[in-house]
């Protein structure tokens, strides 16, 4: 059996490929001026593909350890026999594209694209006071911080007059700090889908 990384390794690689995979899923969006739906078939649709080499590899081990060594510097011990964080990614994402607005959308997708893996790392080096389970209040903070640091970035390059207002850039980087804690199976789902309801819930304010 191929030996990997589990959640409490800092697991560098994965983190890294974590935002690459993100940023570059978003770049080909925005070259071929995609709409939210269709970004949202798109996703869902690599996600399905993804979804079904998850119950071939369930159902024969050879295929699995072969998956497994293909994808070692960034799969954890936890995937071996259960969905990879990557399928949750996708769904996450095209869920995420279809149901919100497209600023929503975008804002949410980013939280999960940085906000989680500097959260992560930033909790597992020097959050040792947990707030509840494997959360942190340093990887909380972080989380917030790199929301806010998003949401600057992101009004100054749109301007958006629904998103571009002194509440929405306080309370937006809570929401998605909140998205963290309420993980629904996995957080590349539900950071981007409860994040985007709470941005969504705000920008109707």
């Amino acid at each position: 059996m191929v030996e990997l990384k589990t959640k409490q390794d800092l697991h560098l690689a994965r983190k890294f490929f974590h935002i690459c995979t993100g940023m570059m899923a978003m770049g080909v969006t925005y070259y071929f001026s995609f709409t939210g739906k269709q970004a949202a078939f798109i996703a869902g649709g690599i996600g399905i593909i993804g979804l079904l080499n998850e119950l071939l590899r369930f159902k024969f081990s050879k295929i699995n350890q072969i998956f497994l060594f293909i994808v070692k510097p960034f799969a954890r011990q936890e995937e071996t026999h259960s969905f990879s964080g990557l399928t949750y990614y996708c769904f996450g994402v095209a869920l995420c594209f279809y149901f919100y607005p497209w600023p929503i959308a975008n804002l949410a997708i980013y939280y999960l694209i940085f906000a989680d893996p500097i959260a992560s790392l930033c909790g597992q080096i020097w959050g040792q006071k947990k707030i509840i389970k494997n959360k942190s209040i340093i990887g909380s903070l972080a989380f917030a911080t790199i929301c806010f640091l998003i949401n600057i970035i992101y009004l100054n390059i749109n301007d958006n007059p629904l998103l571009n207002n002194s509440m929405f850039l306080i309370l937006s980087p809570l929401v998605g700090a909140f998205s963290e804690f309420l993980v629904i199976k996995d957080d590349n789902l539900s950071i981007p889908l409860i994040s985007g309801l709470g941005l969504y819930l705000l920008s109707l304010i």
